[in-house]
């Protein structure tokens, strides 16, 4: 049969033409084309077509392999199709992700600019706190009997000084301490 006799016209001339076109070149020519067979079956067909010659080089014919590739295109652009609805999704989810991260870094700025002014606040009044303690020391000292021995008012008696942080208590303990049961 001739490609007339299976396909309708307009569908046959481009065969023929493909076909010429093959039998000019020397070499196997692939091809995709549409066609639709006379019970309106529309296929996509792989057709490979290859000179047929003689033994001294003449040219016989043509011969046409075709194969129905339909289904696989529509599952590669089906894939395809997949594959750039998943890429949207994930830049999309990857943009969301990123306002998302700017959004935070700008919040972790502002906290640690708030926090950083507070430690600054808090230096400040630690350090005028501890000024204030300095001075309640040199007070505390000025006031305090010598420590070293020499002036003692009461015999017998000692004083333990040993503050625990820069200044003291205000606590004295006196007690009599003599040969005898003391009597208070």
């Amino acid at each position: 049969k001739t490609d007339t006799d299976i396909f309708p016209e307009d569908f046959a001339r481009a065969f023929r033409e493909k076909d010429e076109e093959a039998a000019e070149s020397s070499k196997p020519k692939s091809t995709e084309e549409w066609v639709t067979y006379p019970d309106g079956r529309r296929v996509l067909l792989d057709i490979l077509r290859s000179v047929y010659q003689g033994s001294e080089g003449e040219v016989l014919g043509i011969i046409g392999i075709g194969r129905d590739v339909s289904e696989s295109r529509q599952i590669a652009e089906a894939i395809k199709k997949a594959d750039i609805a998943n890429r949207k999704n994930i830049m999309e989810a990857f943009r969301k992700a990123t306002k998302n991260l700017m959004v935070a870094q700008q919040q972790l700025n502002l906290k640690n600019s708030y926090l950083n002014q507070t430690l600054q606040e808090v230096e400040e009044a630690n350090e005028k706190m501890m000024a204030s303690i300095r001075y309640a020391k040199v007070i505390q000292t000025a006031l305090l009997p010598n420590l070293d021995g020499k002036s003692i008012y009461l015999p017998d008696s000692f004083v333990i000084w040993m503050p625990k942080d820069v200044v003291g208590g205000d606590i004295f303990f006196k007690d009599h301490f003599a040969d005898g049961p003391s009597s208070r």
